[in-house]
């Protein structure tokens, strides 16, 4: 997540429940775990979909 880039559309939780949670003003908090490996297809449709371009899936190494 690039912080200085969502603007709090919350379409990323819309696209990958359970891996994207908002916090109460309506911003995606920050993961708490990896990705599992079967949601990662649907944060990739996330990622694509962000219109504020916000989001990124990253190997946990980075």
């Amino acid at each position: 997540m690039d912080w200085t880039l969502c603007r709090g559309h919350g379409l990323c939780a819309d696209l990958a429940p359970g891996v994207v949670r908002l916090d109460p003003d309506g911003y995606p908090q920050q993961a708490a775990m990896a990705l599992p490996a079967r949601m990662r297809r649907r944060a990739q449709l996330a990622v694509r979909r962000c219109p504020a371009l916000a989001l990124r899936v990253r190997s946990p190494a980075e």
